[in-house]
Order: C-alpha cells, then structure tokens, then sequence
C-alpha cells in the first residue's frame, strides 16, 4: 500500500474537538496493520494556550507500529514549514480532513495546485459543507469555495464523503463531475454489552456535544421543560459559545423539580466511556451530523439514543433503537423521551440489546477497512 500522510488539525490526546479526532485515531489504528501512516497534526488540544505535556514537537514520533506522529508548534504552522514536511515525507496519498483550516488544509491544497506534489490528494469535509455547517462564519466559508472552484482546486483531489448526504453536499457546492467515494467514518468496534438497572417512570439522559447551538442543547432543555415525568440529564461538553450556555443556563434555572441538570463540563474518552455506562438513553436533538460519534458509541453501549433527523442513522424506533425525530417537532421529543422513562426493565433491555446489536452488525456489514485501504488505493 501506498504511504499515506494524514493532515488533521488535532489528534491523540486530542479530544475537545470529538468526532473528527475519533474518526482518525480509529482508522490509524485499523489500518496500522496495512499501511504506513504519517500524521501531522497541531501541539495541543482545541483552544489550549500550552501543548501537550511530555509530548516531543516538531519532530516525528512513534505512535503506535507503522504509525507516526508529528506534534507541531504554532510557530511551524506556516506554508514553508508545512509544505517541507509534506515534501520530505514523499507520501503517495495525502488525506486532508476538514474544509476550512489554512495550515491543514488550505496549504496542502496550495501545495497540490502549484504542482509541487504529484501525491494524490482525498479530500474529505467532514460534515462541512452540510448547510447547517455553513451557516456559522459564512462570508469567510463561501469565499474560500469560491476560490476553490475558481482555481479548479475541486478538480485536483478526490472527495470522500461519509454518507449519501454529505455525497449531495459535495456534488450541490462542486458540480456532478468530481470524483466522490462514499465510506462511514470509522468507529470503535463494540465491546460487550453491560446490563443497567432501569426504574420504570424514570430515565438517566446523556448529552454530549460541544455547547454550540448547532448541537441543539437549548432545544433539547426546551423539551425537557415540558416532560411530566422524572428525569435526570448529564451534560457533557465544552463551553464553545459562552452566550449560548448562558441561555441554557437560563432555562435550566427554570425546570421543573423533577428534571434534574447536571453539568460535567469536558471529558476525555476513557472517562466519557464510563460516565456514559450510568445513563439509559443518549439526548442529542443535533442539526446535523456526517457521523456522529457521540450516537455510535451510544450504540455499542447498548444505549438507545433520542436524536434529530439529521443524521445518517434512521429509522431507528422500528429496530428499538430510539427516536430519529425532526427538529420542528418539539412534542415529539418530548413524547420520545416520556416514552423512554416509562420504560421498565424488561422492555428497556429488549431495546438495549437491539441497540448493542444495531452496532455490531453496522461493523460487520461495513467492510470498512477493505474500503478505506481500496480508497487509499486507487485515489
């Protein structure tokens, strides 16, 4: 295979800006096996001022077998220092993940479209381009596809898109004529399936996401608000936007007694893992995700899950999976989540096992490694 050099914003130990890193940590891992793989990612996590302690930068480290990292500085976050590295690393395949960053993404493209790099570019948006995505810091987002388009970047590199949304995404901002491969992200592989004690009339939420409104948390309060039933909910996630928090912070104030809020703030995936153990369903009323990490490892808790309709995963209330719902309909989240407490604990562990298997069989039916090493391949 050929040798693969990932450019990513953030990586392990990473986590603040969740699904993204998931996706990448996973396919290194999956892939290590097969393929020799070079990350170049930033020195820290999301919004930290310091770089990670005891962790070498600027230079290439061992991560695991066949994979190695490079942790770097900001200072070395600059065309010429980028576009050396990718030059001296000699990859056959660069994998660009995301849209939108000038150091990760932009500056490889750059480097591709003056012909420095014969490497074949992949490309993939991550859930950019969706337009709930693109609505946050427009003018910014809508220049940079103009130029994109102007300079025949699009033309340059081929596209992966996780779902058959992100594959409309793709072809509506850059024409039918690009070259598409649509391949789920890569989650973790489920372990087994722990049994948790369910009282009927009451139900343990948990919502993870980062504080943002296109995570759709005040939504979510919104509903809770008019529950009648007994709830406790747990907030996981990072305080992006500040007034927004203030606004849900507001209205948790207001809840009822029954429906109590606990906020966590930031967690790291071994300890998010086990948090996640201690709840019974997964509230997350999103406006739109390419994956969902958050949802999938729900799943392979065997936790059912109340999201919106703006998600790959459907349907899921006729495989008791949970609720898929659109966000125009506030009652029938609410409805979804009454239904969920009332649940007793034989009805809640026929759900749980259905949700346990709903990812064991997306794993096995996937064939995902085979797809991404063929990508890799053939780009």
């Amino acid at each position: 295979m050929p040798p693969l050099l990932l450019l990513t914003p953030w990586f392990s130990p990473a986590y603040r800006a969740g699904g993204p890193i998931t996706s990448n940590v996973n396919l290194c891992r999956a892939l290590a096996e097969d393929i020799n793989i070079r990350v170049f990612t930033g020195d820290r996590d999301m919004d930290d001022v310091k770089p990670f302690a005891d962790v070498p930068t600027d230079s290439w480290i061992s991560w695991i077998p066949n994979i190695h990292v490079q942790y770097t500085s900001p200072s070395n976050l600059k065309y010429r220092y980028i576009s050396k590295s990718i030059l001296d690393c000699n990859p056959e395949v660069i994998y660009l993940t995301g849209m939108f960053s000038v150091p990760f993404t932009i500056y490889p493209l750059l480097l591709k479209w003056q012909g420095r790099t014969k490497a074949k570019v992949v490309l993939a948006p991550k859930g950019m381009l969706r337009p709930s995505a693109l609505k946050y810091k427009p003018l910014k987002k809508r220049l940079f596809l103009r130029l994109f388009r102007l300079f025949g970047i699009h033309r340059l590199v081929h596209f992966h898109a996780t779902d058959a949304e992100e594959v409309r995404n793709i072809h509506s901002t850059f024409g039918k004529r690009v070259r598409i491969s649509e391949i789920p992200n890569f989650p973790k592989v489920p372990g087994p399936l722990n049994q948790r004690v369910k009282p009927t009339g009451h139900a343990r939420l948990m919502f993870v996401g980062r504080i943002h409104p296109i995570k759709s948390l005040l939504f979510a309060l919104q509903c809770l608000k008019k529950v009648e039933t007994s709830i406790q909910v747990t907030i996981v996630g990072s305080k992006e936007h500040p007034d927004y928090w203030e606004r849900c912070t507001q209205l948790i104030s207001e809840l009822p007694p029954h429906i109590q809020v606990e906020y966590l703030g930031e967690l790291p995936p071994a300890e998010l893992e086990g948090a996640l153990q201690h709840h019974h369903f997964l509230l997350l009323p999103t406006q739109g995700e390419n994956f969902g990490h958050a949802i999938f490892e729900a799943f392979a808790a065997g936790i059912p899950v109340i999201i919106s309709d703006q998600t790959p995963w459907r349907n899921l209330e006729a495989q008791k999976v949970g609720w898929d719902l659109p966000l125009s309909d506030l009652e029938g989240f609410v409805s979804a989540i009454e239904r969920a407490a009332a649940m007793d604990q034989q009805e809640y562990d026929t759900w749980s096992r259905s949700t346990h298997q709903y990812a064991l069989d997306f794993i096995e039916g996937a064939y995902l490694k085979a797809r991404y090493l063929e990508l890799f391949k053939s780009a």
